[in-house]
């Protein structure tokens, strides 16, 4: 199995495993069959399986292991770029589709959090994109978001002043536009919710070849030599799908800090979620259990795989730095100390938009790692409408005909 991740991540050190699936013992049959255990699967398999259709989940790793137990788990309305970037890479017309599907998808997520058995904990919150340094960094943004009815404010330095103990030029504020949750939970919740409505699950288990047999079927050859035959597969692996893809993205490397628990959040409006924007990239939530995860200085990984400074090389660095910048923007919190450090790999798409379609009978779901859980809702709807035949104009807004290349020729 090929570790994406480096370190202890916080939620699935601090949760007992939830559930435990069987790896592929026996030869299994089924409509669709989804490879990948991350929060992307998980997601298509419970959609898929509320549709009633058959399936069959296949995870390399444990259930929510790797890039899902890595992430913040926020699910956010805004978008890298915001949509005025959006605009400015897709036009005036897809643009707010995009953003409108995404704020959609945030609702989604809640009423499906609130309909999961076991329940997952999660709060909704306003969403904060700040700048240290530039007054009018959201200007062209909040234009955008007002014209297009989306709800926003905007804060100058003197408003977030009363707010924040941190510097801020200037703020957006998306008012209820995040969701946080626990992802690791949500993850496994999904799958016990599929698999108690027929889905297969399995664990543990990697797919080495994909062979479309006589009947134009799939058979799915796992490394313990059992099979699975399905009408359609999904591909929803993450990072794997995007190395199988020729297509526009990149590998990235991002660090993760969870302090201990701190007394209170001084400083820290409506402990909203944070987004610093800049090289750095710095992402601040808080936790249930009165922690802070601040995640970012994300690199490019082409160059650190180069064997002249490898990611491990620069952890304690990029720690170190993530603790000082707490530090420095909470003075007035006391004893932030950190409790786990984590890095993880994740792909990074041209727009960091997910890329959903079709290349020779096999589906493709690669979501982006930075909202993978907003992303992860849409590509499973946008799955289910291509299997039923359902596509439309709104289901294309995240379609690209790209070359999908048989992992055959990787086993």
């Amino acid at each position: 199995m090929k570790t994406t991740v480096s370190g202890a991540p916080y939620f699935m050190e601090t949760n007992p495993v939830p559930s435990q699936f069987p790896w592929l013992d026996r030869s299994a049959f089924c409509d669709v069959a989804i490879i990948g255990g991350g929060v992307s699967g998980a997601m298509a398999a419970y959609k898929f399986t509320k549709m009633g259709v058959k399936v069959a989940l296949l995870s390399e790793s444990p259930v929510g292991y790797c890039t899902t137990a890595a992430s913040q788990g926020v699910a956010s309305v805004s978008l890298t770029g915001g949509l005025s970037g959006l605009i400015a890479n897709i036009g005036t017309d897809m643009a707010p589709k995009v953003y409108g599907e995404c704020e959609a998808a945030v609702n989604i997520l809640e009423n499906i959090i609130n309909e999961l058995v076991p329940p997952v904990p999660y709060k909704r919150k306003d969403s904060v994109i700040y700048s240290e340094d530039d007054a009018n960094a959201f200007s062209e943004e909040y234009q955008a978001l007002h014209h297009n009815n989306f709800p926003a404010e905007l804060y100058h330095e003197t408003d977030a002043r009363q707010k924040f103990s941190f510097p801020v030029k200037s703020a957006l504020l998306i008012p209820n536009g995040a969701i946080e949750c626990d992802p690791y939970l949500l993850t496994h919740s999904l799958c016990q919710n599929a698999a108690a409505a027929g889905a297969q699950i399995f664990e543990n288990t990697m797919i080495t070849e994909i062979v479309e047999n006589e009947n134009e079927e799939y058979v799915l050859y796992s490394d313990f030599g059992k099979t699975v035959t399905a009408k359609k597969v999904v591909i929803a692996a993450g990072l794997e799908t995007a190395r199988q893809l020729e297509t526009e993205t990149q590998e990235k490397v991002t660090y993760s800090l969870v302090t201990r628990p701190v007394s209170d959040f001084t400083g820290w409006w409506e402990e909203a979620t944070l987004c610093k924007t800049g090289c750095d990239n710095i992402r601040l939530r808080t936790t249930p259990d009165r922690r802070i995860i601040i995640s970012g200085l994300d690199c490019g990984i082409a160059g650190l795989k180069s064997g002249i400074i490898s990611p491990e090389k620069m952890a304690d660095k990029k720690y170190a730095a993530l603790h000082t910048q707490l530090m420095q923007m909470f003075p007035n919190i006391k004893n932030i100390e950190a409790e786990y450090n984590y890095f993880n790999e994740y792909a990074f798409t041209e727009l960091n938009l997910p890329i959903v379609g079709e290349s020779e009978g096999i589906y493709y779901d690669l979501v982006p790692a930075e909202n993978g859980i907003v992303f992860s809702i849409i590509a499973a709807d946008m799955l289910i409408a291509k299997y039923f035949g359902n596509e439309n104009d709104e289901t294309a807004l995240f379609e690209e005909q790209l070359y999908f290349e048989n992992i055959s020729n990787k086993a």
